[in-house]
């Protein structure tokens, strides 16, 4: 980004939090919300221990290679959470928040191994959710859009580069002469490599039918959905489709709530709400609004199982259900009323099927990721956020992970 000259804007933090946990609303400053002492200690306890296992990888590049890699691999972060670490209620909901916010998931659907190499690769568990000093501390100004961009111009300007926009591959072929790419539009480009920069779940080999029935069990012809998927001859290896085929990612509406004015900033708060309550659309919000408070807004995540429930209503209905939640959490009646409402279905985008990272489940890290991770086959190589060795999950994990590819 400095490369680039895009200006990073300080997420906004000034203020009160405002918190519900337990069906108790409170408010705080920080990142760990108010709970009683025995929940903080619980908590406190439960942090520490996952920081010094975390610590406990050596070379969170290869987690398969420490010592009690197989054992944490056997679990899922639930029951790490559940039987190993937290004891009070309160001191495992805030877990369960923090595993959904960081992971668009909960703790039950991923291995407690592979939760505790993504922290490993951050450098702490609280690296994850804090703002100051953590990967929550910037917004991109202008966007993130901003980033691909610039990296879209800068190619344009590099002699024999070539970049063809709203390009659907299909099909790639491998062979001893080199690749051929070929787009649903029926160009086809040749190279002598391929880089594949897609999110793994998008790497299905085959095309897949969705199919809906009628309640008399005919099937509704006008609903078909074809899935594009990239179709690779000849076929991968068993064991890297195995691989792939283990990598779901996590569920999440993301939604913006846009005001006229930040009403929330004029009565103490940050905009910042953490809930557990199941009864309520979003789990985590914060301020998203320019500096200058041109543009106002509140950014709330609906992440996990919730993402399951929340994305069956009508999108009118969910707007509705989080000016509600706002309402009543900060008290602004005027929060009933946005100026307008954005929203995005991370699962219904064709090229990522989810968000924020491919998730693995139990056995995947020990059982395939040695042969698979990271792994190249003849002259295809495989680039994504989720194989960086540094901030996996994460933009600054999405370069890292391109610039070792380009290395190899």
């Amino acid at each position: 980004m400095e490369e680039f000259k895009i200006p990073t804007i300080p997420t906004y933090d000034s203020g009160k939090n405002i918190q519900r946990i337990g069906g108790v609303s409170s408010t705080y400053s920080g990142t760990i919300p108010p709970l009683s002492v025995a929940a903080l200690l619980d908590l406190h306890f439960a942090l520490g221990k996952i920081d010094k296992l975390a610590a406990e990888i050596k070379n969170p590049a290869e987690p398969w290679s420490w010592a009690k890699a197989e054992y944490y691999d056997s679990m899922t972060a639930e029951t790490l959470l559940s039987k190993e670490v937290n004891w009070t209620a309160n001191g495992k909901a805030a877990l369960d928040i923090y595993c959904r916010l960081v992971f668009a998931a909960d703790p039950c659907e991923f291995s407690a191994l592979y939760m505790l190499t993504y922290i490993a690769q951050a450098g702490g568990a609280m690296k994850l959710a804090d703002i100051k000093g953590g990967a929550q501390e910037s917004l991109v100004g202008g966007g993130t859009d901003s980033i691909p961009r610039a990296l879209a111009d800068w190619l344009s300007s590099q002699p024999k580069c070539s970049l063809h926009l709203n390009s659907i591959v299909a099909s790639i072929a491998d062979s001893e002469q080199g690749t051929v790419v070929s787009c649903t539009d029926g160009r086809s480009f040749s190279g002598r490599v391929a880089v594949i920069a897609i999110p793994p779940t998008v790497r299905v080999l085959k095309q897949k039918i969705i199919m809906f029935w009628n309640s008399d069990a005919s099937c509704d012809l006008s609903r078909i959905q074809l899935v594009p998927r990239i179709r690779i001859s000849p076929d991968l290896p068993a064991t890297m489709d195995q691989f792939f085929q283990r990598f779901p990612a996590g569920s999440v509406l993301k939604t913006v709530m846009i005001y006229e004015k930040a009403l929330w900033k004029t009565d103490g708060f940050s905009g910042q709400l953490v809930s557990d309550d199941a009864s309520e659309p979003i789990q985590w919000a914060v301020d998203h609004s320019t500096p200058d408070d041109q543009f106002c807004a509140l950014i709330g995540f609906i992440n996990g199982r919730r993402a399951l429930k929340w994305r069956d209503l009508q999108k009118e209905d969910r707007k509705r259900a989080i000016c509600e939640q706002y309402c009543r959490f900060f008290g602004i009646n005027e929060l009933l009323h946005p100026k307008d409402y954005l929203e995005c279905d991370w699962a219904t985008q064709p090229f990522s099927r989810g968000c924020y990272v491919g998730l693995m489940a139990p056995g995947t890290l020990t059982g395939l990721g040695k042969a698979c991770l990271r792994q190249s086959v003849n002259n295809l190589y495989f680039a994504a956020t989720e194989y960086a060795e540094r901030w996996g999950g994460y933009m600054d994990g999405a370069i890292r992970s391109g610039q070792a590819t380009a290395k190899n």
